[in-house]
């Protein structure tokens, strides 16, 4: 594989670590003296990272804000020469940030700063070009969707498109639970709970696993259907027929 195109919700995962030894005398609530901060690639920007760590290169597209965590994230991309990162710069959408608050490797608090409404108009053309003008130079097109307002379903089926008259391969993680959002996609990746919300089924057992995942690739169109078991593994449902990768230690 040469490069992957990753679009989707970017974000920067943000870490105060330290320690805990009291309670505020101001309300029953912990203090934490912070001993270390971090700043992580997060969202699709983590996905990216990962493909870089695999020695994949990728093209990163996607919005930040034009604020202090935007400015770290450019920094972070910057600092990794096997992601390109092409981000549309929004003024007054703040870059999407999770904060957690880490106590002895125990999450204590987890603090969100983001803007979940669909972008559109001038926001919406601009990023549709980019992926014209990007997609040429990709093998794969993977699309990151954490509902945060970058993948309306005008942008997926701008991108479907584009992939169809380009002859690439589209890949989606999805995160809403209408999957005809997704419709004209190559290939789908819910987890089983994401499956069981798109299908109205529940699956326990493989019966039930196979028949969610057809009807997945009805609402979708989708030519596969890879569903996410925890530590049940894998489930690959393509042409018609349904295999299981179990985890291993």
């Amino acid at each position: 594989m040469k490069r992957v195109m990753i679009i989707g919700d970017i974000m920067l995962d943000h870490y105060l670590i330290g320690g805990c030894s009291r309670i505020s005398p101001e309300a029953p609530v912990p203090v934490v003296v912070i001993e270390k901060e971090e700043w992580r690639l997060g969202g699709a920007a983590n996905v990216a990272n990962n493909l870089a760590s695999l020695g994949v290169d990728s093209i990163l597209v996607g919005l930040c804000g034009i604020d202090e965590p935007g400015r770290q994230l450019e920094q972070k991309l910057a600092h990794n020469s096997k992601i390109r990162g092409e981000l549309c710069k929004i003024q007054g959408r703040p870059t999407t940030v999770k904060t957690r608050v880490l106590v002895g490797g125990h999450q204590m608090l987890r603090i969100d700063r983001e803007e979940t409404v669909h972008i559109h108009g001038h926001e919406e053309s601009l990023l549709i070009d980019s992926v014209r003008t990007l997609a040429t130079d990709c093998d794969l097109i993977l699309i990151s969707d954490y509902q945060k307002g970058v993948l309306s379903r005008k942008i997926l089926q701008a991108i479907f498109k584009i992939a169809t008259e380009l002859g690439k391969t589209t890949i989606v993680d999805p995160k809403s639970s209408d999957f005809t959002m997704y419709k004209g996609a190559d290939f789908i990746k819910p987890n089983r709970k994401e499956a069981e919300l798109a299908t109205q089924m529940k699956i326990t057992d493989s019966i039930s696993l196979e028949a969610a995942s057809q009807k997945i690739a009805e609402l979708t169109r989708a030519r596969g259907v890879i569903t996410t078991l925890s530590e049940d593994g894998v489930a690959v449902y393509y042409k018609g027929k349904l295999d299981i990768i179990p985890t291993r230690a």
